[in-house]
């Protein structure tokens, strides 16, 4: 999926962080209050980093997770 939106090029992380970590992130870079599921940062044409809640596999399916890294990538790549 990374390779057909960004390119086999393209370098990407993925990060399973905690809602401490997400919650911190949301709040510095988006300046909202709260934890939330996912973020994606663009850090160059051809780098990038995603950060999924790891707490959603407890509660959400991997047809959502999947959902998530997917809009994650169209992030990254602009849209």
């Amino acid at each position: 999926m990374k390779d057909y939106i960004l390119g086999q090029n393209f370098d990407l992380s993925v990060v399973f962080a905690d809602d401490t970590l997400m919650e911190k992130l949301n709040n510095d870079y988006r300046k909202k209050k709260g934890s939330t599921d996912v973020l994606s940062f663009p850090l160059s044409e051809k780098v990038g980093e995603i950060f999924l809640n790891k707490d959603l596999r407890k509660t959400k399916d991997a047809d959502y997770i999947t959902f998530l890294y997917a809009h994650s990538l169209l992030h990254i790549r602009g849209y």
